[in-house]
């Protein structure tokens, strides 16, 4: 953490990181492997705000990364909540939740999300319960780790 500034920031890191990973919405429908994968990419989220907000001074940096962390939060509990809703949904239920995501994904990245990445979700939402809770998973972290492997 010796690369994220001052010390104040590298406590925000930590308590982040600690509300990520004891939070059990953000991972209760999921099993162990999946949990480890979208809380990895929620770590690394977390990271490089820190290393975006660490030349702010500290009354602008403090509470950019709580905005980041809490957009990061709702982005992995929707995925959780999908996971575990989905084949109980309706396909409208499916798209609202859908719409919900995608809100989040674009507040916490602060960029649109690709057409490509709409019409995969579209796609998802549309398949009622034909897909694999392992399956739904890895559409749904592909999407949200696509734009972050680009940069």
């Amino acid at each position: 953490m010796n690369d994220y500034g001052d010390e104040q920031i590298r406590a925000q890191l930590r308590r982040a990181a600690e509300q990520l990973y004891e939070d059990p919405r953000l991972r209760d429908a999921l099993d162990d492997e999946q949990a480890q994968q979208l809380l990895g990419w929620g770590m690394q989220q977390l990271q490089r705000a820190a290393r975006r907000v660490v030349a702010l001074p500290a009354a602008e940096a403090a509470p950019r990364l709580e905005e980041q962390a809490a957009s990061l939060r709702e982005v992995i509990a929707r995925v959780n909540d999908y996971v575990q809703g989905y084949g109980r949904w309706s396909e409208a239920e499916r798209r609202q939740q859908i719409a919900g995501l995608v809100e989040w994904l674009c507040r916490g990245r602060a960029a649109d999300l690709q057409i490509g990445d709409v019409v995969h979700l579209e796609t998802i939402a549309a398949a009622g319960d034909t897909l694999t809770p392992q399956e739904l998973f890895s559409s749904l972290l592909t999407i949200i780790t696509n734009r972050e492997e680009e940069e």
